[in-house]
């Protein structure tokens, strides 16, 4: 059994990771990190989660921590990354990785050195729809890709996760926190990889993203094509 503490236990881990856990067989939330102690505390006495910390580092500490989840603003993610491979526990960290790739550089040798495993939440490349569509598009029952479009939408307007709208937590406001799930998706790698197996990065002669903007609201979206 995996004991996961989970760093910056807010509203992503409310909605997603705790149904998900309530259904794993082989992991469980022992550990949750928030800001206030007193919201902390009363996070793990509603999700029966045995510890509650307001320190990073002392839920990172804590023997009763197998691996730590990083679900705090973008941000905080090279920070808390780190700390956790520190304390030599593996990290699944959520997407985006980071802010930037000399974050992810860092995170990844840190990774390496201490010789921990770490993992980002692209977890669309695990659903069974995914391998079936990227067998298909292996076998060439849908011939060759050319041409990939994502999108992904949510309701961002009034979003209770209210730092995803600031640059400077999220790393270029909803653009920088979506965008790379979309953009893998386009490109076969990822988070929405309804193509994936479809174009490769070494492929691609062309990519482009936008995001429609407030007066027009809509999902960001990501084209990539061969050459």
């Amino acid at each position: 059994m995996v004991r996961f503490g989970i760093l910056g236990f807010g509203l992503h881990a409310v909605r997603r990771l705790m149904p998900g856990f309530a259904l794993a067989k082989r992991s469980r939330v022992s550990a949750l990190s928030r800001r206030n102690m007193e919201a902390a505390r009363e996070s793990a006495r509603q999700y029966e989660i045995p510890l509650a910390f307001d320190s990073a580092e002392n839920l990172c500490r804590s023997p009763e921590v197998d691996a730590v989840f990083v679900t705090t603003p973008n941000a905080l993610h090279l920070q808390d990354v780190l700390l956790a491979i520190s304390y030599g526990k593996p990290v699944l960290c959520e997407k985006p990785m980071a802010m930037n790739a000399q974050e992810c550089r860092q995170m990844v040798e840190a990774a390496h050195t201490a010789k921990v495993l770490l993992g980002i939440a692209q977890v669309f490349r695990f659903e069974d729809s995914t391998a079936r569509l990227r067998e298909r598009i292996a076998s060439g029952q849908v011939g060759k890709v050319v041409f990939a479009r994502s999108e992904f939408c949510f309701p961002g307007r009034g979003h209770a996760r209210t730092w995803i709208t600031d640059p400077e937590l999220s790393g270029g406001g909803p653009i920088g926190d979506r965008h790379p799930g979309a953009g893998h998706a386009a490109a076969g790698r990822g988070h929405r990889s309804a193509l994936a197996g479809g174009l490769r990065f070494s492929e691609l002669g062309r990519i482009s993203s936008g995001h429609r903007g407030k007066n027009c609201p809509g999902p960001p979206v990501v084209n990539a094509s061969r050459p």
